[in-house]
């Protein structure tokens, strides 16, 4: 019996036991369970507000952020918004109303929001704070400020002061702290109690609080900096600051957030454009680039830029131009994203630094600055004396892009040692130097070496999304754009003029383009008339000239020489025969016209640009020795061909009866005044110069400004030389 009652109880514990994983395994089974394909990351959307603020910018951040919350709101999902500050200008505060107006809205019309961010990666003072204040969290950059609330030499505000009381009710934040950042002059006490709380009590109600708390420390509230301003770390140590970030991707990780791409802080729709950067970057790819920046711009009203990203480099100048480019664009009207395809490497690698967010591709590379593209698509070491400028480029751009600056300087100086330390004052994990390290044991933790010395960073999409230097990484572009709800953009890609520029800037078409045009030039002079060759040179000058100009090699200047040229070689020839200084000084300022528009420097500075100078003056002689060789083979061969045989200009016998055979030409060097006042017969056309006939004697001749045909009567009015001038004979 006593076994049976045994059995019974086990039997009976075990049906409670499954009873009790049943009702479990069914809860975890509630219908009121987020369901399988709800989102992981909360949905959130970035707002830029800038500095100073305007009307316009209020209304487009406001609607904006309405319609986005009430498109989440259908969906039944309470997003994040994110409120970007842009750090506050010295000279142009913003005013009262607009900064209390918008603090109001964050405040109460915002309030579906799961939260409200503020991020403010810089430091920002005056009527600006109090939107950041009105946020229900706040992000500070590393070495930003808030405060003082009122500027230098104004009063303190009523409004002011009723927007601080309403901000600091609604947020719960210390309104006698932020009484003491809108007036610096508030004698303010910073208190601590027996049960470690930290008060900031006003001077005159100081003995009132000693009554009623145990006071552990009294001392005055600004005592470590300037009065009314609070820094990073200590509002982070008040937690006032939730993190102290230095850039935004840090920022979407720590919240776990999936942020669209919101309007750069103007109202209306997401405008978005894909321009495309592929392969070796040169002078060409750099017009193209800024043509389409101002195209998009300028004429179409796009506000979101993506720029798809595969180079692995090219020249520097080129390079430093597109990036000040990008990073010039104005931030509240022009939203950037640098897409990296598949490489951005060399000094590729400094164009993503210049947009506002980085996105990769899985398994894609950023980094590694370690060359620079020649001419001919090989890679050429950086030179030594650029690598620290072009560090110091980099980290300029990662800083104003809130890209990790030190990881930036590391993809090109190899001799930088990084680690990454969680900053114990802030609780965030920073990336320093050896020394840096070294410097602030104290307060900084190794938490391990990003990059050895004697190697350059280069990150692919996991690495880069780990450090923060990528915001996210997709499969593909339209992956990403896909998850950013852009159906569609405007894909820019290079078109046929764009392709034919690139086509007529290479190497040996230019070459060509050189040779024929200043081959069917000699090939005009002797013929009759203005004919063939002279358009098929004027075409191929034409050609050189305006894909120069659009490939950002030629300007105006080099143009314009080429033009006062051409005046002078033709003023040599048809008004100043034999004078020389037109011919001399033409054919020089062609030739200049020709190497400037090859290159973007005027003069040679650095040693590749005296390669570039070098490689194009050696292309030009050998253009110009093969126009040589060529002009000697058309002397020779030209006149016996049939068609040309007619129109070349040779000596013809005069049309007299009786007339002498024709001489060999006199002897250049020697005298030929003996033919003044002579009458003779053209045996060529003289356009100025030709041939004519004096009795026996054939010469060379130029006519005194003027076209005279073929067989007319001319007389000899000047010797200069070996040149002899003669004047049609009235009729």
């Amino acid at each position: 019996m006593t076994r049976s009652f045994k059995s019974r109880l086990i039997l009976l514990a075990w049906l409670l036991a499954a009873c009790v994983s049943g009702v479990r395994a069914s809860t975890a089974q509630a219908p009121d369970q987020p369901p399988a394909n709800a989102p992981t990351r909360q949905p959130a959307r970035f707002f830029a507000v800038p500095s100073p603020l305007t009307d316009a910018a209020v209304n487009g951040i406001v609607s904006s952020a309405q319609a986005f919350l009430r498109t989440m709101a259908e969906r039944r999902i309470e997003p994040t918004l994110v409120f970007e500050f842009a750090p506050a200008r010295t000279e142009s505060n913003t005013e009262l109303y607009l900064a209390s107006r918008l603090a109001d809205e964050i405040s109460t019309s915002l309030a579906g929001a799961k939260r409200t961010i503020a991020y403010v990666p810089g430091s920002v003072s005056g009527y600006g704070v109090l939107p950041i204040l009105a946020c229900d969290e706040i992000v500070l950059g590393e070495g930003a400020t808030l405060g003082p609330i009122t500027p230098d030499g104004q009063a303190i505000s009523p409004v002011a002061e009723v927007t601080i009381r309403s901000v600091a009710a609604r947020k719960g934040r210390s309104v006698s702290l932020l009484n003491g950042m809108l007036d610096p002059s508030f004698n303010l006490r910073e208190v601590r109690t027996g049960d470690g709380k930290v008060f900031f009590v006003p001077a005159a109600e100081l003995e009132e609080f000693r009554r009623l708390n145990q006071v552990v420390s009294d001392a005055p509230a600004w005592n470590d900096g300037p009065p009314g301003v609070l820094t990073a770390d200590r509002a982070r140590n008040l937690s006032i600051a939730s993190l102290v970030i230095d850039q935004r991707a840090k920022l979407i990780s720590a919240y776990d957030l999936e942020a669209d791409l919101a309007g750069p802080g103007s109202p209306g729709e997401i405008r978005p454009v894909v321009i495309a950067i592929e392969g070796p970057i040169d002078a060409v790819k750099l017009a193209y680039v800024k043509r389409r920046i101002g195209q998009s711009v300028a004429e179409k009203n796009e506000n979101l830029l993506i720029f798809r990203i595969n180079s692995e480099g090219g020249d520097i100048e080129a390079i430093d131009a597109i990036t000040t480019a990008i990073a010039g664009l104005d931030p509240q009207k022009v939203k950037t994203v640098a897409f990296i395809a598949d490489r951005a490497v060399g000094l590729a690698a400094l164009i993503p630094l210049a947009c506002d967010e980085i996105v990769i591709r899985d398994d894609a590379l950023i980094g590694d600055v370690a060359q620079i593209l020649g001419r001919d698509g090989k890679g050429e070491p950086l030179p030594l004396e650029k690598r620290l400028p072009i560090a110091d480029r980099a980290a300029e751009l990662a800083a104003q892009k809130n890209h990790p600056r030190i990881l930036a300087r590391a993809m090109v100086d190899p001799d930088l040692e990084v680690f990454a330390a969680l900053d114990q004052r802030s609780g965030a994990v920073v990336y320093v130097t050896s020394g840096e390290l070294a410097a602030n044991a104290a307060t900084l933790v190794s938490q391990g070496t990003i990059k050895p010395a004697g190697e350059l960073l280069t990150l692919d999409s996991t690495r880069a999304k780990q450090y923060g230097l990528a915001a996210r990484s997709a499969p593909s572009l339209d992956d990403w754009l896909q998850s950013q709800n852009l159906q569609s953009p405007r894909l820019d890609q290079p078109t046929w003029v764009d392709s034919l520029v690139t086509l007529l800037n290479s190497s040996w078409v230019t070459g060509l383009l050189l040779f024929v045009g200043l081959f069917m030039l000699i090939l005009e002079l002797k013929l009759p008339g203005v004919g063939l060759p002279a358009i098929i040179s004027a075409l191929c000058f034409m050609l050189f000239f305006w894909s120069h100009y659009l490939g950002g090699t030629a300007d105006q200047l080099e143009i314009l020489f080429f033009i006062a040229g051409l005046i002078g070689v033709l003023l040599e020839i048809f008004i100043f025969p034999g004078f020389g200084v037109f011919g001399v000084t033409g054919i020089l300022l062609i030739l200049s016209s020709i190497v400037m528009a090859s290159h973007t420097f005027v003069w040679p500075t650095q040693e590749y640009e005296f390669r570039q100078l070098a490689w194009t003056i050696g292309r030009l002689t050998f253009t110009l020795f093969a126009v040589i060789v060529g002009a000697v083979i058309l002397g020779r061969f030209l006149p016996s061909l049939p068609f040309f045989r007619h129109m070349i200009l040779v000596p013809q016998q005069a049309d007299i009866p009786g007339s002498a055979p024709i001489k060999p030409d006199l002897d250049p060097n020697g005298p030929l005044t003996f033919l003044l006042g002579e009458r003779g017969v053209t045996t060529t056309v003289c356009r100025p110069t030709g041939k004519a006939r004096f009795g026996e004697y054939l010469a060379d001749v130029a006519a005194e400004g003027v076209y005279i045909e073929a067989n007319t009567s001319v007389e000899v009015i000047d010797v200069r030389g070996s040149t002899v001038i003669i004047q049609k004979m009235p009729a």
